[in-house]
């Protein structure tokens, strides 16, 4: 898509929306995610168009477009960024809560699973599962494959904002050297990056503030793993049945490279396409024009079936492999390449449930809703609150599981509860913490 001044103003409202939530929120924004959903959303639907324009010709899916319904679409996600916005900050309270960080800790008092040994284990052993080869045969590792995508991100998520928490940010910054590194072989870039911004955002959002310099290594870090899994991919492809020390291997040789030798050309073509959360809006909007309509609630039970746990739906094995995620639902009900692999955001999925005026309501009512539950979070200190801060800023960091990954993030947080509660031996001293004005550290 061109570049024109008409999109351009869109881009920079997009970008106006997101600064007017930061302004207000100010020291707590890190930790909001009301924030953390505009931010993401303007990286595929704001940024990711500036990248269209810097770097032309490097995305397959804009030639199954044309620059007319970009342009509908990218004014259609600007409304309802707007429209999120002003719900947003007319609900979202900037109190600081009475108690902090010893509150919160008082409270991880007996929940032994949250002793980060544990949860470092569960992570591990999770990393072990996803490199288990996808699409083999039977339904064991499907099984598998499905539990690691369901808590490895949780998990590993939870184990370094425990360990940020309970040790005050003591190393933190070796800390996010070393979790840089082991999940930079898993192979996924966006895994390794949103590991690490979702526990720091957990971190602050419970009186940890985030210096400048910890910031600059959390870049450093996110972009070496970036550059890394990229170049190794120009010689090795994406890891599929490598063993660990296969994929470290891999990772320190693409590190090894010089500079002049890093396929340049390569990891463009890997990273302007992946960002491109408008091509396919565009797509079901033209589609929606024509006269096809929207999924409606067809869609969303068979996304909502697909959510079950097989041991109680057991019958999930013998469906369509097509019809076991929401994208693919999409593309045979409007027609669309299904050998595509296009980027389907969260905002792409509702416009296919809901068409254009549903996602200009559905954007005012999740700012109204991310509003109280930020207001929710804010307030308590408990191992619940806190665990449920955690597995619901997945929704907004990783808009790409779709509006599946809300009931999926559901799934997971009732089972990491239960797990949790069940396994709580004692607990913490009843009498109220420290009344001091939100706890600090610095780190």
């Amino acid at each position: 898509m061109n570049l024109t001044t008409l999109n351009l103003c869109a881009i920079g409202i997009q970008a106006a929306a997101v600064l007017l939530i930061a302004l207000k929120l100010r020291a707590q924004v890190l930790g909001k995610l009301g924030f953390l959903f505009m931010a993401t959303t303007f990286v595929y639907h704001g940024a990711s168009e500036l990248l269209q324009g810097f770097f032309p010709g490097r995305n397959q899916y804009r030639l199954l477009t044309g620059d007319e319904a970009l342009s509908r679409w990218l004014w259609l996600i600007t409304a309802t960024t707007c429209l999120f916005t002003a719900t947003y900050l007319l609900k979202v309270s900037v109190n600081k809560p009475r108690l902090g960080l010893e509150r919160l800790l008082r409270d991880f008092k007996g929940a032994y699973f949250l002793k980060w040994p544990v949860l470092l284990s569960l992570g591990l052993g999770a990393m072990i599962m996803v490199t288990i080869r996808r699409g083999s045969a039977g339904n064991e590792s499907y099984l598998l494959s499905g539990l690691a995508d369901q808590f490895n991100l949780l998990i590993l998520t939870l184990s370094l904002a425990t360990l940020t928490l309970t040790t005050r940010g003591k190393h933190l910054i070796l800390t996010i050297v070393l979790y840089g590194v082991t999940m930079s072989t898993v192979g996924q870039r966006t895994f390794t990056a949103l590991t690490i911004l979702l526990a720091m955002s957990a971190a602050v959002r419970y009186g940890v503030e985030i210096s400048r310099r910890t910031i600059g290594v959390i870049v450093v870090v996110i972009a070496t793993a970036f550059i890394a899994i990229s170049a190794s991919r120009s010689d090795h492809g994406r890891f599929s049945e490598e063993s660990f020390q296969e994929r470290l291997e891999a990772i320190i040789s693409g590190l090894n490279k010089p500079v002049a030798s890093l396929p340049i050309d390569d990891v463009l073509d890997d990273t302007v396409y992946r960002l491109d959360g408008n091509s396919y809006g565009a797509l079901i909007l033209d589609k929606q024009m024509e006269g096809y309509g929207v999924t409606g609630l067809r869609g969303i039970g068979i996304t909502l079936a697909y959510m079950v746990p097989s041991f109680i739906y057991t019958e999930k094995y013998d469906l369509d492999p097509s019809m076991r995620n929401e994208e693919a639902y999409a593309d045979q009900f409007y027609a669309l390449d299904g050998d595509v692999d296009f980027v389907a955001d969260f905002w792409n999925m509702v416009l296919a449930y809901s068409g254009a005026l549903g996602l200009l309501f559905f954007g005012a009512l999740l700012g109204w809703g991310f509003a109280s539950l930020d207001n929710w979070l804010s307030t308590t200190m408990t191992v619940n609150g806190y665990l449920a801060g955690v597995a619901l800023s997945m929704i907004p960091m990783n808009l790409e599981l779709g509006v599946a990954g809300i009931p999926m993030t559901l799934r997971g947080l009732v089972a990491l509860l239960v797990v949790a509660n069940l396994l709580r031996v004692r607990k913490a001293a009843a009498e109220p913490g420290p009344r001091r004005a939100w706890s600090v550290v610095r780190v």
